[in-house]
């Protein structure tokens, strides 16, 4: 599949209303995507894009083109989460599902530097993600004019994958089992974890702007509920942040996918291009994982699609915790 175009917002959200005192979204999203395309040019070869999805509503489409109606097939009886998307309406091919200008969907999510202490230990990984509520952070993006906000404990948005699967799929908010996964890990005494800098940026507005907001919030918990201290860094401009990304290892840090391409949306370009290349910036690199998605991409039936790729955010968010996603959005 070409992929035309690709904008990976970091920070907590991308495309939020400024107040009137503040930079308008579309001056944010292009000063945004005047950024990474320099970035990118500097950094990597040419970048691929990914495509986005629509809201919580099941239907039988949500674009003015009708997609493609598959063979019927039964329905399986016991998948996790909640439906949000017919698989009627998924075509039996790559991309699944088409275009949709009206419903440009994106995740927001926090990535971990896999490689280095402390993050490098997977019950540490699942203490932060189940010290994190899900709820409050999408309260305060509603606040903050965020559109169709949902808290999300999965990658792919709901209406991409056909299936919500917050809190069934993923870590939950649990403070008890944060802290339980922290001792596990060797944390008994939380004053002895290590120091831990959690990387954004202002993104046009300086600190305490609606960015440093967020992670402010999000530290807040961490230091609630597992009594660690971590230290947030704002590095400034965007052009800034992500040159730090892409030529350091952070140990936290922040990014928004936003999905947009003219061949329409779908799991295997979301996984491919999210967790490979230079947009693999924890380097998370799984086997199992990459099979998932290889199977997936050969296989016509929807539904068993659909069960590929649950098992793959299972493994992505639950098991292995590469990422910790925050809120599911529309633009």
């Amino acid at each position: 599949m070409k992929i035309r175009f690709l904008i990976i917002v970091t920070l907590l959200f991308t495309g939020v209303v400024f107040s009137a005192c503040g930079p308008s979204q579309s001056e944010l999203d292009a000063q945004a995507t005047s950024i990474v395309a320099g970035v990118f040019a500097a950094l990597t070869a040419e970048a691929p894009t990914l495509a986005p999805s629509p809201d919580d509503t099941p239907r039988a489409s949500s674009t003015s083109i009708p997609t493609l109606i598959p063979t019927p097939t039964q329905m399986p009886t016991s998948l996790p989460g909640r439906l949000t998307f017919p698989l009627q309406s998924f075509s039996d091919s790559i991309p699944w599902l088409a275009w949709d200008e009206n419903f440009i969907s994106g995740v927001m999510y926090l990535g971990f530097g896999l490689t280095n202490p402390p993050f490098d230990v997977a019950l540490v990984r699942k203490a932060f993600a189940a010290a994190i509520d899900r709820e409050a952070i999408g309260e305060l993006a509603e606040r903050l004019h965020w559109a169709d906000v949902r808290p999300a404990t999965t990658f792919l948005h709901p209406e991409v994958l056909g299936r919500d699967l917050y809190n069934d799929v993923g870590i939950p908010f649990d403070p008890e089992q944060a802290r339980e996964y922290l001792a596990q890990a060797g944390y008994t005494d939380p004053s002895s974890f290590p120091s831990t800098t959690f990387v954004i940026s202002e993104a046009g507005q300086p600190a305490p702007g609606l960015y440093y907001q967020m992670a402010d919030l999000i530290v807040d918990m961490w230091k609630e509920h597992l009594g660690v201290t971590v230290k947030i860094e704002d590095l400034g401009r965007l052009v800034d942040y992500y040159q730090y990304l892409y030529t350091h290892d952070p140990e936290l840090f922040r990014l928004s996918f936003v999905m947009t391409t003219t061949d329409g949306n779908d799991p295997n370009t979301i996984f491919r291009y999210a967790f490979s290349g230079q947009f693999n910036v924890s380097n998370f690199s799984n086997a199992e994982f990459d099979s998932l998605i290889d199977q997936a991409a050969g296989i016509s039936d929807p539904s068993q699609r659909q069960i590929l790729y649950i098992q793959a955010e299972r493994l992505l968010c639950e098991e292995f915790v590469a990422v910790i996603p925050l809120i599911h959005y529309t633009k």
